[in-house]
């Protein structure tokens, strides 16, 4: 009998396959609060201040760690001060586990960690003048992490820097948000940890799966800013004090279900036997000119096929 081999394997012997964004990090951002001067802009110009004054930035600060004890005391959002070398995703899949409602705060949780904000220097303009200048270091401060359950986007989070520039990281999952949408639409199915085991729809799921795109991120970030206690007031955003979002870090998934186990075994005993000779000399050649000139050819680099 003929050992299988993986495109035969993949063929004959998967249930299911869905391709789609699994997990997905933002860095979230204020463009016009960059730069040493784009912070006096923002000290003076805009909150109206006489001197941009590391004194001016600490009430903006402490207004902010208020909202949050405000907004935890009003919503009975427990808070949880994160201990150092403690996972996060521990702490957080014990609160998840009590967790009932559709939509909502799960908890906030505090750690200290480094971010670059700006640091103040006090200097004398002759006669008597006081002139601060400021530069972009590194600084420990509290970051407040807001985990959420989301309509659209199930378990998430949203973690926002308690000092200026105030420099945010927002956590999503693709599945997750894949398993919202075929609840609403009623399609059943079964899940994994972070994918899917069936679905009585094949074809629906992955149409849903490519649909996903920035318009929905963008969303879900907009509607939790409304919610959560914010270090930019609604003033501060209108003056275009907002936050943008950019990728941090983006994975993809390709879940495939074989029929039976003994074909995953299969799969991986093909993929061993078509690479046991990757990377060895004779398989693969490098072609690097000695010396460079204009009249040198481009570089050709080559792998051999078996």
């Amino acid at each position: 009998m003929p050992v299988p081999n993986v495109a035969t394997i993949l063929r004959d012997h998967v249930s299911l396959s869905t391709s789609c964004i699994d997990r997905l990090y933002l860095n979230g951002y204020v463009p016009k609060l960059q730069s040493s001067g784009q912070l006096c802009a923002f000290l003076c110009d805009h909150l109206g201040n006489r001197i941009a004054s590391p004194a001016a930035i600490r009430p903006l600060h402490d207004r902010f760690v208020q909202d949050v004890a405000a907004f935890a005391r009003q919503q009975l959002v427990p808070v949880v001060q994160f201990e150092r070398g403690q996972r996060k995703d521990d702490v957080a899949a014990r609160y998840r586990r009590r967790f009932r409602a559709v939509e909502g705060v799960v908890f906030i949780g505090v750690a200290q960690e480094r971010q670059f904000s700006f640091k103040g220097t006090k200097q004398i303009v002759p006669p008597h003048a006081v002139h601060f200048s400021f530069a972009r270091q590194p600084v420990a401060v509290n970051q407040y992490y807001f985990y959420l359950q989301d309509a659209d986007w199930g378990p998430a989070f949203i973690k926002v820097g308690s000092y200026l520039p105030h420099p945010a990281r927002v956590c999503l999952n693709g599945n997750e948000w894949l398993k919202q949408q075929l609840c609403k639409e009623a399609i059943p199915f079964d899940s994994l940890d972070n994918g899917f085991l069936w679905c009585a729809d094949p074809e629906r799921l992955q149409e849903l799966a490519d649909s996903l795109g920035p318009a929905d991120v963008q969303a879900f970030f907009d509607r939790w800013l409304e919610h959560l206690p914010w270090p930019l007031t609604q003033a501060d955003r209108a003056a275009g004090y907002r936050h943008r979002l950019s990728i941090w870090q983006l994975e993809m998934s390709l879940t495939q279900v074989f029929t039976a186990p003994i074909y995953g075994r299969h799969f991986f005993e093909a993929v061993i036997r078509d690479n046991l000779d990757l990377g060895r000399p004779d398989r693969v050649s490098l072609l690097f000119p000695t010396r460079f000139t204009r009249r040198t050819p481009p570089l050709t680099l080559g792998t051999r096929r078996a």
